[in-house]
């Protein structure tokens, strides 16, 4: 892994960490926590960064991208044609 790659572990955690930090109900302990996992590794701190990188991405789309992006899941997906009976 180059230093530009981030381990999948330290991503998924990075982004629990992120959730948790962005619910503003966060208790001193939770913060502290926090603050010793990222400093517990140079990955954790590459993960973090780039949790930020994609919270603030999404963040400067324009609204109605975001909108156009959501409304893709409500199109309903039709069921592919069934065969022709055999018999």
């Amino acid at each position: 892994m180059s230093n530009a790659e981030v381990s999948e572990e330290a991503l998924e955690h990075a982004a629990r960490w992120f959730a948790l930090l962005g619910d503003g109900d966060v208790s001193d302990e939770d913060r502290e926590r926090w603050h010793r996992w990222l400093a517990a590794s140079a990955d954790n701190q590459r993960a973090w960064d780039k949790v930020e990188r994609i919270d603030r991405a999404f963040h400067a789309m324009p609204v109605k991208s975001v909108g156009d992006i959501l409304s893709l899941s409500l199109i309903p997906i039709s069921e592919p044609a069934r065969p022709a009976s055999t018999s």
